[in-house]
């Protein structure tokens, strides 16, 4: 009962208890004795009317077994624009029974993050779901969390990050981009590092250098919020492999047009036209033909550099990948069939998320991933 009556409210505001009766289908009696019995969760005004209280918008991470960033878009779009609400304090809620992949866990970071540099206390609730909790933590969800960032219960952080105790062979962290590193540091080879055991086609070096140019694109979001980088291997039916790549800037689009319209005559033309479907050819451009990149420079086209000069991303479709990626307030899947990217789905009018949210998804012939 308190999670329909908690959307209820969410959503309708203020209602006797007569109203709410009729909405969850239970009797007032029942209403009343659930509402009186939690004052610490609900409050009564002098006209009879409840209310969340303090009036904390909750947003509920569930809906599924398995929260892919699908999933979790799900979840937001029940709360609407919370960027552009007047709330002071968000509180999101792990659900029972449920288990995060890599790549929800990587957007929810970054919304904790964006929230809490705005200005909204973020309460990030794992009372009903301590098994999620333990495995963000040791993935080191925690150390890139904002530091206004409420996480109940309490001593939650006290959780030490894998890589302190036992390394995992199927995750690699949540490492922080620090900007100004060429080309993404040492990210983009301890990566493929990690990845390379579960790799059955193309040179680890080619990876490396897709991986280099994805960070490196991140060194241009424009941002003082932490981007980061990760990888998960899952075992299973399919058995994969997940690298995600988030930044809190102006989005990549942004970042890349002065790049795309020098190299691809054909986007001038949709821009010019005002095309609805401009962004999302953007980015079909971008991993399927390449030679879009913040690193791709004068020099680089006369030196004819095929990988370096944005060309690297190109490969990502011969290679087996599938990408999904999330932009302000629509997000992009692409698949690979036979060597080659194709666009599957595209989603629109999403709740608004800061900057690119990209996951890289490799299938294994085999399952040899670590249990």
């Amino acid at each position: 009962m308190q999670i329909t009556i908690e959307k209820i409210l969410q959503r309708k505001g203020k209602l006797k208890a007569k109203k709410i009766a009729l909405l969850t289908g239970v009797t007032r009696k029942e209403v009343n004795q659930f509402l009186y019995s939690h004052e610490d969760l609900y409050t009564k005004d002098e006209e009879n009317f409840w209310d969340l209280a303090g009036n904390k918008p909750i947003i509920r991470i569930g809906g599924a077994k398995w929260v892919s960033a699908k999933e979790l878009n799900k979840c937001l779009q029940e709360a609407g624009d919370i960027f552009g609400s007047d709330n002071a304090t968000i509180r999101l809620v792990i659900e029972p029974n449920v288990s995060i992949l890599i790549d929800a866990a990587a957007m929810l970071l970054s919304l904790c993050n964006q929230l809490s540099v705005e200005g909204v206390a973020v309460e990030l609730d794992f009372s009903r779901n301590t098994m999620v909790r333990g495995y963000l933590y040791r993935m080191g969800f925690v150390k890139l969390l904002h530091k206004d960032v409420v996480v109940k219960p309490q001593g939650a952080n006290n959780i030490e990050p894998r890589s302190t105790r036992n390394p995992s062979s199927s995750l690699f962290e949540l490492s922080e981009i620090l900007p100004g590193e060429e080309e993404g540091g040492r990210l983009p080879v301890d990566l493929c590092n990690k990845l390379e055991p579960f790799l059955s086609n193309g040179s680890v070096s080619i990876y490396r250098q897709v991986f280099a140019e994805l960070i490196g694109n991140v060194r241009h979001a424009d941002t003082q919020i932490t981007s980061f980088v990760g990888l998960q291997a899952y075992s299973g039916a399919r058995p994969n492999v997940k690298i995600v790549i988030s930044d809190s800037g102006k989005g990549i689009i942004a970042q890349l047009k002065p790049s795309m319209f020098n190299l691809h005559s054909e986007l001038i033309t949709l821009y010019r036209k005002g095309d609805k479907t401009f962004e999302e050819k953007v980015l079909f451009c971008m991993f399927s033909k390449g030679s879009i990149s913040k690193s791709y420079d004068e020099e680089d086209r006369r030196e004819d550099k095929l990988v370096k000069g944005g060309m690297g991303l190109s490969y990502l479709g011969s290679l087996g990948c599938n990408i999904s990626v999330r932009q302000s307030n629509f997000s992009v899947t692409f698949i690979s069939n036979g060597g080659e990217l194709y666009m599957k789905d595209v989603t629109k009018e999403l709740p608004r998320i800061k900057g690119t949210h990209i996951c890289c998804e490799f299938f294994l012939t085999t399952d040899h991933v670590s249990r």
